[in-house]
């Protein structure tokens, strides 16, 4: 078995360095431009219709017509597979603005550090 450089048992008081990652200039610079997006009242309107259209989606076939109603469990399932992709893709959407946020933060409190 290989050792591992680094201490092996390590005791309260030691000092660690943990890894970290370092964005590119370029990077950053768009995660700014992203949380700053997401602090405007254009996408408070965005998040809101996705957030909207999410519940939607949960609850009710793409005509409107309530999934409770439906007896047929075969076209339930078939549609909520579908449904659950598109409910992914607008929580993912919504996502990355959420942490382009703590990207920033981040990348500022190594910057003081």
């Amino acid at each position: 078995m290989d050792k591992q450089p680094g201490p092996q048992n390590v005791v309260m008081g030691d000092e660690i360095t943990l890894p970290s990652t370092e964005l590119p200039e370029e990077q950053l610079n768009e995660e700014k431009l992203l949380a700053k997006f997401s602090k405007t009242k254009e996408f408070k309107r965005l998040k809101d219709y996705l957030e909207g259209r999410i519940i939607f989606f949960q609850n009710h076939f793409p005509d409107g017509t309530p999934l409770a109603k439906e007896t047929d469990h075969q076209k339930v399932a078939d549609y909520w597979r579908v449904a659950n992709v598109v409910i992914g893709e607008f929580k993912a959407l919504l996502e990355v603005y959420e942490n382009a946020n703590e990207v920033v933060k981040s990348a500022a409190e190594r910057n003081v550090s």
